[in-house]
C-alpha cells in the first residue's frame, strides 16, 4: 500500500490510477473531490460523535455523584428516624418517675 494514493488500495473501487503518461481528467478531479467530501464529512461525524461521548461521559459522572449524595443523605436520614422512634417509644412507655419529684411528693405509690 503507497501513501500517494491517501492510503487505498490499488484494487480499491474508489482508487482510479491514471495509465502512465495520461495527465488527469476532470472527470478524475471531481472523484477526487467528491472523495475529499466524503473524508471530510465522515471526520466531522467522528469529531460530533466524540463530543457527544465525552459530554454522555460527563453526565454520567454528575448523575453518580448525586446518586451517592442521596444515598448518604437516604441513610442518614434513616438513622435520624430510627434514634427519633427509639426516643418517643421509650418516654411514652417509660413510668414519669421524676414528675413525682417535681412536686414534691418522694414516695411511688404516692404518685400513682
Amino acid at each position: 500500500m503507497g501513501t500517494q494514493n491517501g492510503g487505498l488500495h490499488s484494487r480499491s473501487p474508489a482508487y482510479v490510477a491514471p495509465p502512465d503518461g495520461v495527465q488527469r481528467t476532470c472527470a478524475t478531479d471531481d472523484q477526487e473531490k467528491k472523495l475529499v467530501r466524503v473524508l471530510r464529512k465522515v471526520y466531522q461525524t467522528i469529531e460530533r460523535n466524540e463530543i457527544r461521548i465525552s459530554e454522555q461521559d460527563r453526565r454520567d459522572v454528575i448523575r453518580q455523584e448525586w446518586e451517592q449524595l442521596a444515598l448518604v443523605i437516604d441513610r442518614l436520614m434513616l438513622i435520624i428516624f430510627i434514634g427519633a422512634t427509639v426516643t418517643v417509644t421509650l418516654v411514652v412507655m417509660v413510668p414519669h418517675e421524676y414528675d413525682c419529684a417535681c412536686s414534691g411528693k418522694t414516695e411511688l405509690k404516692a404518685c400513682a
